[in-house]
This record gives structure tokens, C-alpha cells and sequence, in this order.
């Protein structure tokens, strides 16, 4: 679970693109102010509904809605949503660059659809509101209290392989040989993380397979 089907990503173009119609390869807005491109989804469901964290913004009246377990820069520190504190500082896009704002509201909603779009810089603007593309994983349950604001990073970093399989195969490739473009279909916990380590493994082939080449045509 990450965002509904109903949240939106704001394009290049200027337009906002619902999650259910986000596709692989569509440059979004990210922390940088500038936009990336969405490189795989860890969850693509249209038909299932889920509990939502929503977060009501106090200046602007801007709406997030994400999973629990899902990161979002907090006073600049990455935190699980379900952690959020009627209070807590958030940063949300003004169409010019980030403002804070604060947390007015804070509820549970149950809303349909589960997507979680990666984006090359590992973050996204959802709604108006800056958001990490990072959520709960294989770490979490074996990392210290107090820890898990480093996570996203990690992540990030343990995504470079991922990055490297876009850089090489592009959306449609990353889509047929991986299955991880938006189609509807669910991509569980267990199937991201197994899509991940089968990158993983054929970039290694492709590595280790090209050293032996070049090691025999030496001999």
C-alpha cells in the first residue's frame, strides 16, 4: 500500500496525473523542484481498498492521503505517516517552490486503489505535498527504534540496481521483462522484493557473463 487511486502527481507539463493513470517513463515533480521519472511500482492495484493515513494541511487546506507505513518528510526528517502529529511541519508546493505548513487534521480513511511509483530521485509531490517514494521493506522490522528515519536513504541506495535496469531498458522494457509498470495488477510486498533481487541477479549475469567473455577472447 502507498497512495490511492485517486492521488495525483503533478506532469511537465504542468497538468496532475491520477495514480491509477501514472505509467513508467512520466516525469513528475520531485523534492528538487524539478521533475523525474517514474522507473518501477512496487504496487499497481486498482481493485483492492486499503486504510489511508489522511493529512489535512492548516495554510493551504491541501489533502495527502498515504499508507501508514509510508515515509514523509517531517520537519525535514523522514517518518512513517502513521507517526505524524497534528503540528508537524510538512513541505507542500507553492508552483513556484516548497513552503512549510502545518498538519491541521489527521484521520484514517479508507480509500480504493494502491500504488507506489519510484521515481529516479526516490521522491515525489502527491497531492501538493512533498512525499518520499519509500516505504516499509525487508529492514524495517530489524532496525533499532529510533532508526527508521534513515531507511528511505538506504533504500534508495539498494535501488541503484533498479536505476541502472531503467537507465539500460527504458519503460517498456522494464515493463515486459520485470512486470512493473502500472497495470493494474497487484504487485505485493513479496513480488516487489523478488522483482528487485531478479534485477539484481541479471545484472550480475550480465556483468559477471561480460568479464568472462572479454576473459576467453584474451586467451
Amino acid at each position: 500500500m502507498e497512495f490511492p487511486a485517486k492521488a495525483t502527481a503533478r506532469l511537465r507539463s504542468g497538468e496532475t496525473k491520477e495514480m491509477r493513470d501514472l505509467q513508467l517513463g512520466d516525469l513528475v515533480l520531485d523534492a528538487s523542484g524539478a521533475f523525474s521519472p517514474v522507473i518501477v511500482f512496487g504496487h499497481a492495484d486498482a481493485a483492492t481498498s486499503a486504510e489511508f493515513v489522511r493529512l489535512e494541511l492548516e495554510a493551504s487546506g491541501d489533502v495527502l492521503e498515504l499508507s501508514p507505513r509510508h515515509f514523509i518528510p517531517v520537519w525535514g526528517i523522514q517518518t512513517f505517516a502513521k507517526d505524524v502529529r497534528v503540528g508537524d511541519a510538512l513541505a507542500r508546493w507553492t508552483g513556484t517552490g516548497f513552503e512549510t505548513d502545518v498538519v491541521a487534521k489527521k484521520t484514517s480513511v479508507v480509500a480504493d486503489g494502491i500504488y507506489n511509483p519510484y521515481t529516479v530521485s526516490g521522491s515525489i509531490v502527491v497531492d501538493g505535498v512533498l512525499a518520499s517514494c519509500h516505504s516499509e521493506w525487508f529492514l524495517d522490522d530489524a532496525t533499532p527504534e529510533g532508526y527508521s528515519k534513515y531507511l528511505p536513504a538506504v533504500y534508495q541506495r539498494v535501488l541503484v540496481v533498479v536505476r541502472g535496469a531503467y537507465a539500460v531498458l527504458g519503460p517498456r522494457g522494464m515493463d515486459a521483462v520485470f512486470g512493473v509498470g502500472n497495470t493494474g495488477k497487484t504487485a505485493s510486498y513479496e513480488a516487489q522484493t523478488a522483482m528487485f533481487f531478479s534485477v539484481v541477479a541479471i545484472l550480475a549475469l550480465g556483468v559477471f557473463g561480460g568479464v568472462s567473455v572479454a576473459a576467453a577472447l584474451r586467451a
